[in-house]
């Protein structure tokens, strides 16, 4: 029997999915003002099913595939955590077949052999470019004010979205975190390649969304480099306002009142990382570039080069000492 027709019968009927949402889920106390979850119980059959799709393409193993759609299967089944759809293992395992997806278009990538335990990172573009995969979380959203925002109002376009953007962006600067604990871990274990790029592809998770992000991504610099609001400066011989950077900022204050770092390309302790890509869409469809930003690191050790993920909307140096955005045409 087919993958794909066999993981749409394990998951069954829209039916026994409103059944597994209202038992389940809502006897644990699961807030019902989600407005997605219900309509992303309904969505994981065809969501798994194209997921495994993208396996096949790809021509992994049939071992391989069967363990993957195995994993998906077992995270689509598994209860949600408060604020989110489906569960986390879940995205985390569909951002890692979209990332698949997504970066075979700059090159020849090859995703790890989960099946077999294969050592080292998630993706290899091109036999050099070590790429991990990583999903954000809302973390424990009951104590850090992310489950009461959400209750504020159900519209993106009513609430504070300054809160929600200070929030992802603490929570991008803690997935990057978790990433570099593993990449230490792993170079001790030479599981990772210390004299290659490597590289962090994150996604948002349950918080993903495009209401809050700009056309590049600029957004993200906050976490990077501290740069918080844009300037203006009026420039007097044509009576109008120009762009002058950004204010500076180098800690972001979470919901309790503490404060993390927000220089992450400036602090030595990443520099092993070469750089990171971005996307704020859902795992629930293919990442666009007009969604998916490269933001290379200048202060690398391995330092990603113009061609590498040549094509790639992003931020890179300009060669004139700016730090700038590029898009794919550039």
């Amino acid at each position: 029997m087919a993958w794909p027709l066999y993981t749409s019968w394990r998951l069954g009927t829209a039916a026994r999915n409103k059944a597994y949402m209202t038992k389940a889920n809502m006897s644990r106390g699961y807030d019902p003002i989600i407005p997605s979850r219900y309509a992303a119980l309904n969505q994981l059959p065809k969501l798994t099913d194209d997921l495994v799709e993208i396996l096949r393409k790809n021509n992994l193993p049939e071992k391989e595939i069967e363990y993957r759609a195995e994993r998906l299967l077992k995270a689509a089944e598994a209860p949600p955590a408060p604020c989110e759809a489906v569960s986390s293992q879940y995205y985390n395992i569909a951002h890692e077949i979209r990332s698949l997806e997504f970066l075979s278009k700059y090159g020849s990538a090859r995703i790890a052999m989960d099946s077999t335990s294969e050592a080292g990172c998630d993706i290899i573009l091109d036999n050099k470019l070590q790429i991990e995969c990583i999903c954000c979380s809302p973390g424990k959203s009951g104590d850090n004010g992310w489950a009461d925002y959400l209750r504020t109002e159900r519209q993106w376009e009513m609430r504070d979205t300054r809160i929600a953007e200070d929030f992802i962006l603490s929570r991008i600067t803690n997935a990057i975190s978790n990433k570099r604990d593993f990449y230490w871990k792993h170079n001790e274990k030479e599981s990772a390649v210390a004299d290659r790029p490597y590289i962090v592809f994150l996604g948002l998770g349950s918080l993903h969304t495009k209401v809050l992000f700009d056309d590049s991504g600029r957004e993200i610099l906050r976490v990077l480099f501290g740069a918080d609001k844009p300037t203006l400066k009026y420039d007097e011989s044509n009576e109008k306002f120009i762009f002058d950077g950004y204010t500076y900022n180098r800690q972001l204050e979470k919901w309790n009142g503490s404060k993390i770092d927000s220089i992450i390309f400036r602090l030595k302790e990443y520099r092993f990382l070469s750089g990171i890509i971005v996307t704020v869409g859902g795992v629930g469809e293919e990442y666009s570039e007009n969604e998916t930003w490269l933001f290379t690191n200048p202060n690398a050790i391995n330092r990603l080069s113009v061609e590498d993920f040549k094509g790639m909307p992003g931020w890179r140096e300009n060669g004139k000492g700016k730090y700038v955005f590029l898009a794919d045409d550039d």
